[in-house]
């Protein structure tokens, strides 16, 4: 998608302006890449040392403790999902096929 935009819009046309040296990117970029490199790593290794039963409990105190930081941090929470109960066409199904 960059791509298309890149070569049939004037969108990223701004990207050309920019003066990107060895030394730039070395001092911008690539700090940025190795950083989530090592949290995606160190995220991942993490899963090897820990039981399922504890990485549930962080699973459900993480989604308890969102909706607490949100004000607190200018951001607005998402909307809620619509319910699987109502996208389930089992009732109406049965209900007609008898």
């Amino acid at each position: 998608m960059t791509q298309g935009l890149a070569r049939f819009t004037t969108v990223l046309d701004s990207r050309k302006k920019v003066p990107m040296t060895g030394k730039i990117y070395l001092r911008a970029i690539v700090p940025i890449g190795v950083m989530f490199s090592l949290s995606l790593i160190c995220g991942n290794v993490t899963y090897l040392y820990l039981s399922v039963s504890f990485i549930q409990m962080l699973k459900v105190r993480s989604s308890r403790m969102d909706p607490r930081i949100l004000p607190h941090t200018n951001m607005q929470p998402r909307p809620p999902l619509p319910s699987l109960c109502s996208l389930h066409p089992g009732p109406w199904v049965s209900h007609h096929l008898t």
